[in-house]
């Protein structure tokens, strides 16, 4: 009978299951030149695609209500701000107290989008095209490029972020060109004060509408509470000499009184709303406007490279510890039994 030599102990191949880290450690320098070619070759791969997307430009505008500014900002919602809210569609909660909820409503609502979509912007060849031909192109519906217009400017587009300690909301605009982002979000500014101006021009026609209503009313009453007292004198001359005549006398002086004093009330409330009605302030103050970015946005090369070195190395270093394992387990004699067996059943 034959005998394999036997292997001396110091010439014997390390095993994983044996020898710990040192046959972990021997499995990865046996496959060091695999793990080096996957490594280097996939994030090779990775940057050059990264290269072929692509790039995004972000501009940034900040802005803060009207009036804000020096005093305690964000306590206190301006009446053109709820007015644009309310005329939206957009229900505020705890915006009425808190600007941080109310400029994200308006900028995502629809009124809003449409007609940012409708505006044209340059770009850096000097070409101009609306944003919705730039987020949805020119083929499809117009219902259809609308939604997918829409859909793009609310969750890729347009950001905005409100701070709370200084009551200033940065808005931001990615796009694929610097100058188109930096237009679009002035333009969005624009839009924003724009509503505004007109929600507030349509709250105070209405707010001067109601006023003027009451205010007829209330002259009326006090056109009938005069002429009520005019003809209680006319009819008792001699009122004083009678205590019943004194006290009804004495209650319809103060219903005119009273009339009086609620005319002038209504007065000088319809004196300003109509003031209110043709005032033209902006509804936000522009603290720094959106200048065209000169880095880009993404794609993060860098990022992308040491991502896909960890990445790639890690899984390399698993493949070629799975590949020794499976390796280590042909040489055992219990899977060369397996094989004779087998063999002897075909």
């Amino acid at each position: 009978m034959n005998h394999a030599p036997r292997t001396p102990e110091g010439d014997r191949r390390l095993s994983l299951r044996e020898d710990g880290l040192l046959g972990l450690m021997a499995a990865l320098l046996r496959y060091w030149r695999s793990i080096l070619a996957i490594t280097l070759g996939g994030t090779a791969l990775a940057v050059l695609v990264s290269f072929l997307v692509a790039p995004t430009y972000r501009a940034a505008t900040a802005i803060v209500p009207s009036g804000s500014i020096g005093g305690e900002a964000g306590l206190a919602v301006p009446g053109a701000l709820l007015g644009a809210a309310r005329s939206l569609g957009v229900g505020l909660g705890g915006a009425a107290s808190d600007p941080s909820a109310l400029f994200p409503r308006i900028l995502s609502s629809r009124t809003f989008a449409d007609r940012l979509l409708a505006r044209s912007f340059p770009d850096r060849r000097g070409e101009e095209r609306t944003l919705l031909a730039i987020l949805a192109g020119k083929e499809g519906s117009d219902a259809a490029r609308g939604h997918a217009a829409r859909r793009a400017l609310r969750e890729e587009v347009l950001r905005s972020h409100y701070d709370l300690k200084s009551g200033v909301t940065n808005l931001t605009v990615t796009l694929g060109d610097p100058v188109t982002a930096a237009a679009a979000a002035n333009a969005a500014v624009d839009e924003l004060d724009a509503l505004n101006r007109e929600a507030k021009a349509a709250h105070a026609a209405r707010w001067v509408e109601f006023i003027g209503e009451r205010l007829a009313e209330a002259k009326d009453r006090l056109a009938a509470s005069e002429d009520s007292l005019r003809a209680f004198h006319q009819q008792n001359r001699r009122y004083a000499e009678s205590p019943l005549l004194s006290l009804e006398e004495g209650r319809l002086r103060r219903e005119v009184t009273m009339e009086q004093e609620l005319y002038a009330t209504l007065r000088t409330q319809h004196e300003l709303a109509r003031s209110e009605e043709v005032k033209t302030v902006p509804a936000i103050t522009v603290l720094d406007p959106a200048r065209p970015p000169l880095e880009r946005h993404s794609p993060y090369r860098a990022r992308i490279a040491v991502t896909a070195f960890i990445l790639l190395l890690v899984g390399s270093c698993c493949l070629a510890l799975v590949r020794a394992s499976l390796t280590e387990f042909r040489r055992r004699p219990a899977y060369r039994a397996l094989r004779r067996e087998v063999g002897r059943g075909t």
